[in-house]
């Protein structure tokens, strides 16, 4: 603009010196309006890149000045941005007026400005839109920023409600409306005289409003969290739970504190916590000492004190129970007095009054019941050892011969056991059982109340009882056990394994009588007995009274066993007298071949075969019963009979093999003919019948060698060991049972029983 300017100056000067007056003035005016015409339109190409003072603090001012209208940031750019147009309008006329006046335009200022205005209008404004375009929003920002910036110079966001407050809110709860009313009261203190907020502002100071809730919260939560640590369990008083507790939140408020924001409030211990640790503290005081009653050990009454009390009053003290009850109720008050000095000593002397007295008043009607069960729990093993020990004292005094172990079911005694092992009319299942005859009398010489015994006691006499009737069957089974397993023979006591044989005894000492052969065999079972009584009494282990008892045999055993005794040995005796003897046996008696037999009862089945005399024809013998005699079957030699069936099995196979082979014998030599008809000089067939001549051959062999060993084999088995014996075939009545016997010189022995009914008939 400013060459222009000085372009058409120079013509002006140049037009002033060559021409005339009037030229020269209407030359000038026309230079003049030019050269400002021109100054105008460089005016108007700078609009856009205008460099405007102050313009975003200008807009800062115009945004405070009118918040009201500014608070929205999208409706603040929109103003700004008309700010700055009627700022770029205001500059621009502002270099019209200097145009204006700089080159002295005959028009006056507002006719220059209509002028410029109709000829460069829209040139104006797509300058201004192009300023607007390019720097408006950078402006805005500007501004925006600033304002903001002012704003919240002059509120406070480090506002925080008092701790009354807050313990208000807490209680309250933190959805209440209390909460929301906090939030209000800390946005109108954060304003201070601020009425309108920009929105950012307004923003800012929720967002801080949020923080300081969340801070509080959380505060609160970390010194509540701090009570949930459990004090050290040395710890007893209140006063010692307190300091352990609010120690503990002080600690977590400093972790705090290390990591604090510079608007953060930091709160001490609030009074709802104080009140709370207090609270607990009283809990767990309480809670300590019923820890402390449930493992106290105190010395509640000697075992002296507890036997006065018992005796004084046995019927009262029969059952443990209430024995209990009873030394409880009366050493209670002693107890929860030595239990609670024993407590205090926990306190620091200075506050040992104070505790002692809660623990008496405010604590002991709730630890009652727990102070009764400790009391109990520890009485009760002196209780049951002074129990014990009186009961004993009673056995001892009503019941001598179960205290010492000396009551032996022998003797007049005999009958309880006799009773419950033979009659089954006795048991023993309770106490009162043993009060009853025969046991009362055989247990006791006095007169016994019930109500006189403690419980102990009866269960005492009861058990000792059942013992010592366990010791009687042991004795009881041990002895007929050892007679039942002894009763073909005796085992020798002095050379262990060396078995006596009674028959052989019987045979070895002949002229000896019956009572002789009973007394000495039942003094040989009873010397058995006496090796072995201890180890079949007492298994477990022998007690101290073991010496004296069931050394005898008892005398109901030993009379069965002398009377089954007198019995064997008489059988015994007279088979050892006749020579002859057929097992097993209760007899009648026959004769075979003039020889005397005896019929047979099996013991094994119980079947009778002959009872009273009995004929023997043809070697033959049966019992009869009665007036009914059963036919004899004939005798039979039984290795005969084995031979023959020998025989005719191999027979019947030879036969099968021979008619086998014929057929195929008789088959080759028809092909042989017909071959020798047509003219064949050397049969194929001939090889063939060669074959099976050679195998049948071989065959005959083979058979011949096999029945002459088997004819050996039951020619020793049978034939050797009895010679030329006989055998004999007994039946019972209904031909149910059959029994064979071989007479041996003088004697019939079993061979078998129960024989096949087609045997009976093969003869000698």
């Amino acid at each position: 603009m400013l060459k222009e300017r000085k372009k058409i100056l120079i013509l002006a000067i140049i037009l002033f010196f060559i021409g005339n007056s009037n030229v020269m003035a209407q030359l000038k005016n026309k230079s003049i309006e030019y050269a400002a015409i021109v100054a105008t339109k460089s005016a108007i190409k700078e609009i856009k890149d205008k460099n405007i003072n102050n313009i975003a603090d200008d807009s800062k001012k115009e945004i405070l000045s009118k918040i009201h209208s500014h608070k929205e940031r999208k409706e603040s750019e929109k103003l700004i941005r008309a700010f700055i147009s009627v700022k770029l309008k205001s500059e621009f006329n502002e270099d019209l007026r200097k145009i204006h006046k700089s080159f002295n335009v005959q028009l006056s200022e507002d006719q220059f400005k209509r002028e410029i205005e109709k000829k460069f209008g829209s040139d104006i404004e797509n300058n201004k839109n192009e300023f607007l375009k390019n720097k408006g929003s950078k402006v805005f920002i500007n501004a925006r920023d600033l304002a903001i910036n002012e704003q919240m110079s002059r509120v406070s966001l480090k506002v925080y409600p008092s701790e009354s407050e807050v313990e208000e809110i807490d209680k309250a709860g933190w959805k209440s409306s209390n909460v929301r009313n906090m939030k209000e009261k800390l946005k109108r203190a954060m304003r201070k005289s601020e009425e309108k907020l920009l929105e950012e502002v307004e923003n800012k100071i929720d967002k801080r409003v949020e923080d300081i809730s969340e801070d509080i919260k959380q505060q609160i939560k970390v010194q509540k969290n701090a009570l949930g640590l459990l004090p050290p369990g040395n710890l007893f008083t209140i006063k010692q739970f307190r300091d352990a507790w609010e120690d503990n939140v002080r600690k977590e408020i400093e972790k705090i504190k290390k990591n604090k924001e510079p608007w953060q409030n930091i709160y001490n211990i609030f009074l709802s916590i104080k009140e709370e640790i207090n609270h607990k503290a009283g809990i767990e005081e309480q809670k300590r000492f019923r820890e402390f009653i449930k493992n106290v050990n105190i010395n509640i009454a000697t075992e002296e004190e507890i036997s006065k009390v018992i005796r004084e009053d046995i019927k009262a003290h029969k059952a443990v129970d209430n024995s209990l009850n009873l030394i409880t109720k009366k050493i209670m008050d002693k107890a929860i007095q030595k239990i609670i000095e024993k407590y205090a000593l926990n306190a620091q002397p200075g506050e040992r009054s104070d505790f002692t007295s809660r623990l008496q008043n405010k604590y002991l009607p709730n630890v009652k019941a727990e102070i009764r069960e400790r009391v109990d729990a520890l009485l009760m093993p002196d209780l049951n050892a002074t129990r014990e020990k009186i009961a004993k004292e009673q056995v001892k005094g009503f019941f001598p011969v179960l205290a010492d172990g000396s009551w032996e079911l022998s003797g007049k005694n005999e009958e309880i056991i006799k009773r419950i092992k033979i009659n089954k009319n006795l048991s023993i299942r309770s106490y009162d059982d043993c009060m009853k005859e025969p046991v009362l009398t055989s247990i006791t010489e006095r007169n016994v109340k019930k109500d006189e015994l403690l419980n102990e006691t009866e269960e005492k006499v009861f058990n000792n009882v059942n013992m010592f009737l366990s010791e009687a069957e042991k004795a009881w089974d041990g002895q007929w056990d050892i007679y039942l397993t002894h009763k073909s023979y005796i085992e020798d006591v002095a050379d262990k394994g060396k078995k006596i044989l009674i028959e052989q005894e019987i045979k070895n000492k002949p002229g000896r009588d019956k009572a002789y052969w009973v007394e000495y065999f039942t003094s040989e079972i009873n010397k058995i007995w006496q090796k072995n009584r201890v180890s079949l009494i007492w298994p477990q282990g022998k007690p101290k009274y073991q010496k004296e008892k069931y050394v005898e045999l008892l005398k109901y055993v030993k009379d069965e066993i002398e009377q089954r005794m007198n019995t064997d040995v008489a059988k015994t005796l007279d088979r050892v007298k006749n020579k002859n003897i057929v097992k097993p046996a209760d007899v009648a008696t026959g004769e075979a071949n003039g020889r005397k037999i005896e019929g047979v009862v099996s013991v094994e089945e119980g079947v009778k075969i002959g009872s009273g005399a009995g004929d023997v024809k043809n070697g033959g013998a049966v019992g009869k019963e009665g007036n009914k005699t059963a036919p004899p079957p004939p005798p039979f030699a039984l290795w005969k009979l084995l031979v023959n069936i020998a025989i005719v099995l191999v027979l019947i196979l030879l036969l099968i093999l021979l008619v086998s082979n014929a057929k195929m014998l008789l088959s080759n030599i028809t092909k042989i003919i017909k071959k020798f008809q047509r003219g064949a000089t050397e049969p194929t067939g001939s090889r063939k019948v060669v074959k099976s001549l050679s195998f049948l051959f071989r065959f005959l062999l083979f058979i011949l060698v096999i029945e002459t060993a088997f004819i050996l084999y039951l020619y020793m088995l049978y034939v050797i060991p009895y010679g030329n014996q006989e055998i004999i075939f007994i039946e019972n009545e209904s031909h149910d049972d059959r029994y064979i016997f071989k007479l041996n010189g003088n004697k019939f022995e079993v061979v078998t029983k129960k024989i096949p009914p087609e045997l009976r008939l093969i003869e000698k």
